[in-house]
């Protein structure tokens, strides 16, 4: 029998359920090691961590008369996300170095339902292999677990925030299920699919009298797809009527075309045409422009029309000593 905050008596039972032994003692009048933990927040404009650590302290020791093993905090509300008081706790509570955990509330413990269950499954880890289950009091909330009524009030309350959690998860993957038939999307699991804007892919691959249609390669790379995906689409396009092949073939044969690797083929080019442009005062730039080919093979070809159509075959040493 022991006193509580309100001075009234009150039989604390033990923390291993069915072994009929008093909480005051572990079985072999040791008393239960407790370890104490608070955390300042923002809210706190007057309390600090002594002050709350000494109320925790006093009702641990003077009240319940249990030994007082670790006393750990944390201060401030932890911007930067790192506790290192509630990871002592949790190394603690592991090794079972502790046999009640006593904290001010358990807003000051937990930050949300899925860190409070955490905290349940840890203090309750490992009881069907014989370990102890490791208690906890929450003084503003109400909740002792070192008492029948209090273990049963948390199992209650951990139910309830298990229910919570799985409606939660529940309503967002029905939510997550709806959107996804509303926006048209693939609900399957996998790669999402490609969204290529077909309009954007017709103008490549058909091209125009004045810009060169482009291969498979050259549009994966400009539009940043795979060259497998756009063959696809491309097909898909095709046989709905939205690509025309004769266009792109008459796009291709008024540029050059295409040969393998992306590449435009060589322009037929006349000579005689070449002769009368350059002869007429056109410049390289625009001969150049006009033909879509390079400078060097303009220069070249006006090297070849310069020089006379048959010239002398030049006489070898072999020919020369056979004259003498």
């Amino acid at each position: 029998m022991s006193l509580d905050s309100t001075g009234e008596r009150h039989d604390r039972l033990s923390l291993s359920p069915g072994t009929g032994e008093r909480a005051g003692e572990r079985g072999d009048g040791i008393k239960p090691r407790s370890l104490l933990y608070t955390r300042t927040s923002a809210a706190d404009l007057v309390a600090t961590v002594p002050e709350l650590l000494a109320d925790l302290r006093r009702y641990a020791a003077e009240i319940r008369g249990w030994d007082v093993t670790l006393e750990l905090a944390d201060r401030g509300p932890g911007l930067n996300g790192r506790r290192e008081g509630l990871a002592g706790l949790i190394k603690a509570v592991r090794s079972r170095d502790v046999d009640i955990v006593v904290t001010t509330s358990l807003a000051r413990l937990c930050r949300s339902q899925s860190h409070l269950l955490d905290l349940a499954l840890l203090l309750e880890e490992d009881t069907t292999a014989g370990r102890q289950e490791v208690a906890l009091v929450a003084l503003e909330d109400g909740i002792d677990t070192t008492t029948p009524d209090g273990r049963v009030r948390w199992r209650d309350a951990v139910d309830l925030y298990r229910r919570i959690r799985h409606d939660q998860h529940s309503e967002a993957v029905r939510l997550a299920r709806i959107r996804t038939a509303i926006q048209g999307v693939n609900d399957t699991w996998g790669r999402p699919i490609a969204a290529i804007n077909p309009f954007e892919l017709a103008s490549h691959w058909h091209g125009s009298p004045t810009q060169r249609p482009l291969s498979v390669r050259e549009i994966a790379a400009r539009m940043g797809y795979a060259e497998g995906t756009l063959r696809k689409r491309i097909q898909e396009l095709q046989a709905a009527g939205k690509l025309q092949p004769d266009i792109r073939a008459r796009h291709l044969e008024a540029t050059g075309g295409l040969r393998k690797g992306g590449r435009p083929t060589s322009v037929q080019i006349d000579p005689a045409d070449l002769a009368a442009r350059h002869h007429a005062g056109a410049s390289l730039t625009s001969l150049r422009r006009h033909y879509r080919t390079t400078a060097a093979r303009i220069t070249r070809l006006l090297a070849d029309q310069a020089e006379p159509q048959t010239t002398q075959r030049p006489r070898t040493a072999t020919h020369a000593k056979g004259n003498r």
